[in-house]
């Protein structure tokens, strides 16, 4: 008959676990460092790793190492599915602008939101990163179809260096800077747009239509004049595909920044879809348990009088 375990508590191993791991975001994850951090050892670590990326609390990335030997081969990053949680667990809800950790939280969030894209779409890519002993790295690297695309994930940066180490080691690859800005790049690059000082709008209708003058032809059966662009504004793509992509690019670019702005300043709302997500993978989960790991994993959201609200995790186990 099942057994209901105790409800996660804040002074509790697997909680002090997730708080470990979401102050570790963007870094290499040592389970021997862990398990001296919170007093257990390095195997009821990893079990425990095991049963909160079963939960889909958490997931881990390998490093990818095939062709040079200074690459990292052992340690791994792990990231939260829910940025919510993640600052829940740091007691850390502030905005953007007053947050030390905005590039790593940005990291989570792209990870994960690719990660969710991926599965959603079908698409079985193997996921990685990539570091050397020297320091060199790439945030995230796919494999698929025997090509690795890597992607350096940065909140603010425009520029960077492509790491020369690791396209002459892996011929055929290539590195991608994804930031909060690379719907407009794309756009100024396929549609000939100017996009300086070009309001948020702007971008919404140069991914609507395919040139200025079918904008302005339906202002102009609106009579909406004064939304009528001067040549200023123009732009004109090569096809359809080049206008859907751009437009899938803002909606994605766009979305990622409201969400993780949301999820750094207030959680409650923001967490509705993505509570959703989890308890329907959650669900899937607990029908199709594997043999070698009899736990069932419910997670819910306490809103109590007088106490602090609290994110409950529970564990059940069948005997």
């Amino acid at each position: 008959m099942p057994s209901r375990a105790p409800t996660l508590n804040p002074g509790g191993r697997t909680c002090k676990l997730l708080q470990a791991l979401a102050l570790q975001i963007g870094n290499e994850v040592s389970y021997n460092e862990l398990a001296d951090m919170i007093g257990i050892n390095k195997n009821t670590v990893a079990n425990y790793i095991q049963i909160l990326e079963k939960a889909f609390i958490i997931f881990r990335l390998k490093p990818y190492s095939k062709n040079l030997r200074n690459e990292l081969k052992k340690l791994r990053k792990i990231y939260f599915y829910d940025t919510g949680i993640r600052n829940v667990l740091i007691n850390n809800l502030n905005p953007l602008n007053l947050r030390q950790d905005i590039g790593s939280l940005w990291e989570n969030f792209m990870i994960s939101e690719r990660l969710k894209y991926n599965s959603n779409n079908n698409k079985d890519k193997q996921v990685y990163f990539w570091r050397t002993l020297q320091q060199q790295e790439i945030d995230y690297i796919e494999e698929y179809n025997g090509k690795l695309s890597g992607f350096e994930l940065k909140w603010k940066k425009d520029k960077f260096k492509k790491n020369q180490t690791f396209l002459n080691a892996y011929k055929g690859s290539s590195i991608e800077l994804i930031n909060k800005d690379n719907y407009k790049s794309f756009a100024a690059s396929y549609a000939g747009a100017d996009i300086a000082g070009k309001d948020d709008n702007y971008f919404v209708n140069v991914g609507l239509y395919m040139n200025i003058d079918e904008y302005n032809k339906i202002k102009e059966l609106e009579r909406s004049y004064a939304d009528v662009y001067n040549a200023n504004y123009a732009w004109q793509w090569e096809s359809q595909s080049e206008r859907k992509e751009f437009r899938r690019m803002w909606k994605s670019s766009e979305n990622a920044y409201n969400n993780i702005r949301f999820a750094a300043g207030a959680l409650i709302l923001n967490r509705i879809a993505s509570a959703i997500n989890a308890v329907r993978l959650v669900s899937r989960y607990n029908k199709n348990l594997s043999n070698d790991l009899s736990w069932n994993v419910n997670f819910d959201y306490v809103n109590t009088v007088a106490l602090p609200n609290t994110i409950r995790f529970n564990f059940v186990s069948s005997f």
